[in-house]
């Protein structure tokens, strides 16, 4: 199976959260997780699971990493009936 496809959910003004999120991140190992997290993402779909993946309702998932003794969040959701998924940063 080839790779899904993963997006940045973008606002009407084209102004990506997610990549605000992750250039917040000040520790490199912090941005490491969340680029695992995304490449996992890419090569599982919808195969990831626990404990990197908890799903919260129908098609909308939470990604987990670690951040030292908290958990790195971010959300990502599958398009209707597609290999594509978009991320967006918890807030």
């Amino acid at each position: 199976m080839s790779d899904w496809t993963v997006d940045e959910h973008l606002t009407a003004g084209g102004h990506s959260y997610f990549a605000e999120f992750v250039a917040g991140l000040a520790d490199a190992q912090d941005v490491k997780d969340a680029a695992v997290l995304v490449g996992a993402l890419r090569a599982l779909g919808n195969r990831l699971r626990e404990p990197r993946s908890k799903a919260l309702e129908a098609g909308l998932f939470e990604l987990r990493g670690t951040k030292g003794a908290d958990l790195l969040r971010f959300f990502a959701w599958q398009a209707r009936r597609s290999s594509r998924w978009v991320c967006k940063e918890t807030g």
